[in-house]
């Protein structure tokens, strides 16, 4: 039995949650390569997980910046790997060692299983947005664009640094550079904010509704000014 048979069904008339239907493929993706090929899906997995074991050991040497968008994108990959491989093994004891009902095994899991779906989404949206970036035709929107994508890679790890700490993938010293640099970005960006917005299309008065700010007459600072164009130039990258 492999862990295809573990993965959750969808019920007629019922609409599986969109983390249960990423999960389960992922769940089917890790499974189809021990049908496949048993020995190389084994001898994947071992590489795998020596080699992850090795980016956290006290011999591993760090070459990737904090500052450089490569580092967030092993980091988010890393995060995905571990929880699947995680995933996988608890299900797996839980039905097959334990003699749990799958039902039972899948709802005690069900935390992993969330954590695990927003991990992929992470590292897939991550993965876009950098391939959007490279792809810009336009230099200096280019530009714009890398300091918004370092932004949102620097905050995935910040959200998740506990995490990475325990598993000791960074030091106290990197999550504390994390730290710095989110603060960093954030002061960086915020005068283009309105620049990256209007690839969205949203309406100048959804943005400047007082929804969007402080409603405080004696706090004007706190409503973005009005934009001076007419018609501001719109970033060119497709994200």
């Amino acid at each position: 039995m492999t862990l295809r048979h573990f993965t959750p069904k969808r019920h007629a008339g019922r609409r599986m949650p969109d983390p249960l239907v990423v999960v389960r493929e992922l769940l089917a993706q890790y499974t189809r390569q021990y049908e496949e090929n048993p020995v190389f899906g084994l001898l994947r997995n071992w590489t795998s997980s020596i080699s992850d074991r090795l980016r956290t050991s006290i011999l591993a040497i760090g070459s990737d910046k904090i500052s450089n968008l490569t580092f967030f994108l092993k980091a988010v990959s890393f995060r995905e790997r571990v929880l699947q491989r995680g995933l996988a093994a608890r299900l797996y004891h839980k039905v097959m060692t334990e003699k749990d009902e799958f039902f039972s095994a899948w709802n005690s899991c069900l935390h992993h299983v969330v954590t695990l779906a927003l991990a992929h989404i992470h590292r897939v949206t991550l993965e876009k947005f950098a391939f959007a970036v490279e792809s810009c035709p336009v230099p200096e929107d280019q530009s714009l664009l890398m300091e918004f994508c370092l932004l949102y890679g620097t905050k995935l790890i910040y959200n998740e640094r506990a995490w990475y700490l325990e598993h000791k993938y960074l030091t106290p010293a990197a999550s504390n550079q994390i730290r710095e640099q989110l603060l960093k970005l954030c002061r960086l960006v915020k005068d283009d904010a309105l620049k990256v917005i209007s690839a969205f299309n949203i309406p100048r008065d959804t943005i400047h509704a007082p929804i969007a700010g402080i409603p405080n007459p004696r706090a004007q600072w706190a409503y973005y000014p009005q934009p001076k164009e007419d018609n501001p130039r719109k970033i060119s990258a497709k994200l």
